[in-house]
């Protein structure tokens, strides 16, 4: 009869030293997954202190690599981890500063291991059978490729090498199941590090901000009824693959303390992907529905009417939208989940938890068993309490917190009579950023691959011209209009925020003070802005027509382009150039601009007026060109609505025309200054460095 040799882990210098390590755990590891015996060859500087007591052994040698001499396998059905002859495994100390920092990143007590931390890791190839599937082995680890599996005891200072050694090599633990973490030993560490697929769920405030706007130029508004801004809470399953550290420890209680860390957080750009998870149960219209529902208060007729008139159109914008909301969300969780690894002691954690095996109940169970097949969703879903699971730690809080801002700007809408009719030629397209949805009638847009978000400012300037007018020319108009600015920029740099903080500062904004405080901060963050400014019709005729019944005139408004700019460049050293050109009040010099015509004669007038040769004069020319061309169609306009005319003639005009920058939010400016700095302007600042400020504060930093 053919016996099964006893699973052991031997180290041996095949003379003096030799090393048996085994458990007598039946559940552990080296019983449940190895197969047959594992042998290393040591080297001899291991043989002289094997024997001593682990706080009188020479620190000096380690890390100790001892070699594979033949061919060892883990089976954990329907896969096998292989440690390959010659491959290395390690013994390895933590003490002092390397041993406090290892369980501070745990959250664990100084007296989980008042001594030192011996560690034993070992690196196998994974291979697998045909039905295998990423959650068999352990935590998602992907289908092949290399896991190095580490365990660590808690040396006491009774304890020889020899023990030491033996009680981190029996302890070797994979978790793949409940049953390996029951078994893993007292005071003890298990850790894995590979390749894998985790997913989670995260949530995410929104702020929608809406932007309905014609297109095309009309004579007045159609009466469609639309919010100004909307909100709402989005949950997301999110996915992210790439090279993970996940760590058990078990304290001397049986409670366990399990991390999940990221080897790198520079890839997120192609590692993470994101699936809202909308709510609306309206099957294949959920996502059209989710953002109708936010946009109209007459929603619910309007995706009946579609559902019944165009369901093939519908079901496009339905998958379209959803892309765009998931494209919007990803880059959200990629900004706070960074922000939120910042913040973390340990900076590459993305969660921890302090797990009670024995108080778990079904639900508990159920999604730590879920988690260790790679699916965190049952733990991480927002506002979920699991009896015997408390999350002592969360890059995920700042996503939970944070409530991000989506413009949605609608392109044509007031050139038809419903939203219904409006979307059934409208497209969906969204900028490079994600922060901006568009839905446009296709008749006027031109959908690009990569819209930037400057490109969408400069058609949002042009279609607020066709719009307000239009405005102005219908009474008892049941549509306030908006003209809104938002910006939102990655890695700020000391002359936007500048400008930031005037703009705030200019409109008593609440969120001035807040503003200037991280401009007076040192670390690099990202910031982002939103200036409204809800008008009725009275308001919008008060942009083209004095308090005398006179038509203003060009001139009147390049003064206001010029007060909003001088207000938003004040104090910015990098716009001291364009600052001087705001502070021109000849009207002569500006006739030379407004006669020059092409880009290099009007290089050449400002040169002419003492302006430099320099890159920064295509922002000179840039600014030029947009304060004449808006001054000119707002006073075309102001004409028309004083004589009665006709609008479209002015719009085929304004159209032809193009404008070149809205990079500021000077339009906001002028018009409320225009208005005599009435009604207020609603605005909103946010910034990474206040939720970093404000989870230090919630964790006690």
């Amino acid at each position: 009869m053919i016996q099964r040799c006893m699973p052991t882990i031997n180290l041996t210098n095949n003379s003096s030293l030799n090393l048996t390590a085994a458990s007598d755990d039946k559940n552990a590891t080296l019983n449940r997954y190895l197969r047959g015996v594992l042998t290393f060859q040591t080297r001899p500087n291991l043989d002289a202190i094997i024997d001593q007591p682990i706080n009188a052994v020479d620190k000096t040698p380690f890390p100790v690599s001892v070699t594979a001499t033949g061919t060892g396998n883990f089976a954990v059905e329907p896969t096998t981890l292989t440690v390959q002859p010659a491959v290395s495994a390690t013994l390895g100390l933590l003490e002092d500063g390397d041993k406090s920092d290892f369980l501070d990143s745990l959250k664990l007590p100084d007296d989980f291991a008042p001594n030192l931390l011996l560690s034993f890791a070992v690196e196998g190839s994974l291979s697998v059978g045909d039905t295998a599937t990423v959650s068999d082995f352990s935590f998602g680890v992907t289908k092949s490729g290399s896991v190095t599996l580490t365990s660590y005891y808690a040396a006491a200072n009774t304890d020889t090498l020899r023990t030491a050694v033996k009680g981190a090599i029996s302890g070797l633990t994979i978790p793949h199941d409940r049953d390996d973490l029951v078994s893993l030993p007292l005071q003890s560490v298990c850790q894995l590090d590979a390749s894998s697929s985790l997913q989670f769920t995260a949530s995410a405030s929104y702020s929608f901000l809406n932007d309905p706007l014609a297109s095309v130029a009309i004579q007045k508004l159609p009466k469609i009824a639309i919010n100004a801004s909307a909100s709402a809470t989005l949950e997301a399953t999110v996915t992210h693959t790439g090279d993970h550290t996940v760590t058990v420890a078990k304290l001397a209680d049986g409670t366990l303390h399990l991390s999940v860390c990221l080897t790198k957080t520079d890839d997120f750009e192609t590692s993470l992907t994101v699936s809202a998870g909308l709510t609306a149960d309206l099957g294949n219209f959920d996502a059209l529905a989710f953002l109708l529902n936010r946009i109209s208060p007459n929603s619910a007729i309007e995706i009946q009417t579609i559902k019944e008139e165009l369901p093939e159109k519908g079901r496009q914008l339905s998958a379209d939208i959803r892309s765009a909301i998931d494209g919007a969300l990803s880059t959200a969780f990629e900004a706070s989940i960074k922000a939120g690894l910042d913040i973390t002691r340990s900076r590459q954690r993305l969660f921890l938890y302090k797990i009670d095996l024995k108080d778990l109940d079904a639900a508990g169970l159920s999604a730590l068993e879920s988690a260790l097949r790679g699916d965190f969703k049952g733990l991480t879903k927002p506002g979920v309490k699991l009896r015997g699971i408390e999350e002592l730690d969360s890059a995920l809080t700042l996503s939970k917190t944070t409530t991000h801002s989506l413009g949605i700007h609608l392109l044509g809408l007031f050139n038809f009579s419903s939203v219904h009719q409006f979307m059934k030629s409208a497209t969906v397209d969204f900028t490079s950023d994600k922060h901006d949805l568009v839905l446009a009638d296709e008749k006027t847009y031109v959908k690009t691959d990569s819209l930037k978000p400057e490109r969408l400012r400069q058609i949002v300037l042009k279609n607020v011209t066709l719009t307000l007018p239009a405005s102005a020319n219908t009474p008892a108009a049941d549509t306030s209009l908006a003209i809104s600015f938002f910006d939102r920029e990655a890695a700020i740099d000391a002359s936007k925020l500048r400008q930031f903080v005037n703009a705030l500062t200019a409109v008593s904004s609440p969120d001035a003070v807040v503003a200037t405080s991280v401009m007076n901060g040192s670390q690099a963050c990202t910031c982002s802005l939103y200036l409204g400014l809800n008008l009725t019709e009275p308001d919008c005729r008060k942009l083209y027509i004095d308090g005398s019944g006179k038509a203003l005139a060009w001139t009147f408004y390049r003064t206001q382009i010029c007060f909003a700019q001088q207000t938003i460049l004040a104090g910015d050293s990098r716009s001291a150039e364009r600052l001087r050109l705001f502070r021109i009040d000849d009207l002569a010099v500006w006739k030379q601009l407004e006669d020059a015509g092409t880009l290099q004669n009007t290089a050449a007038v400002l040169k002419n007026n003492g302006f430099a040769e320099s890159p920064a004069i295509e922002a000179l020319v840039t600014d030029v060109f947009t304060a004449i061309w808006w001054s000119k169609a707002m006073a075309s306009y102001a004409v028309a609505l004083h004589d009665g005319n006709s609008l479209a003639d002015v719009g085929k005009d304004v159209v032809k025309n193009d404008t070149l920058g809205f990079n500021e939010p000077w339009l906001v400016l002028a018009a409320w200054n225009i208005l005599g700095q009435k009604p207020a302007i609603d605005s909103k600042f946010t910034s990474s460095a206040l939720m970093q400020k404000a989870q230090t504060l919630r964790a006690g930093g």
